[in-house]
C-alpha cells in the first residue's frame, strides 16, 4: 500500500514538472502587456534610450538626471559628436520624453 502512494505521488510531480517546464503552445513566450498608454511609451522611450545613448553610462544614470530641454540637447550633440548614431527625430523624441518626466 505504501509503494502505491509513493508511486501516485512521483507519476502526479512529473506530470505537473511537465507542464510547467513546456513553453507555450507555439514555442513563444508570453508578451507583457503594459497596463496604459503611457506605460507604453515609458517602455519604448527607455528602449530607444538603452539602444541609442545609454551605452556609456546606463539607464538608470539617464534617468536620474533632471536636465532641461536645451541640457539635454546639448549632452545628445555632445554624445553624437562622439560617435553616438542618432537621427534628429530620435533626439527629439528622447529630449521630448526625458523633460516631461521632471514635470
Amino acid at each position: 500500500m505504501c509503494v502505491v502512494v509513493i508511486l501516485s505521488v512521483l507519476v502526479l510531480t512529473a506530470c505537473t514538472q511537465l507542464e510547467v517546464d513546456q513553453p507555450l503552445e507555439g514555442g513563444f513566450e508570453a508578451e507583457v502587456v503594459p497596463d496604459s498608454e503611457e506605460d507604453n511609451e515609458d517602455a519604448q522611450m527607455k528602449s530607444l534610450i538603452s539602444e541609442k545613448i545609454a551605452h556609456c553610462h546606463g539607464l538608470d544614470f539617464i534617468l536620474s538626471k533632471n536636465k532641461t530641454r536645451e541640457e539635454w540637447s546639448s549632452t545628445i550633440d555632445r554624445m553624437i559628436k562622439k560617435g553616438t548614431k542618432i537621427s534628429a527625430e530620435e533626439k527629439e523624441r528622447i529630449i521630448e520624453w526625458l523633460v516631461s518626466r521632471n514635470d
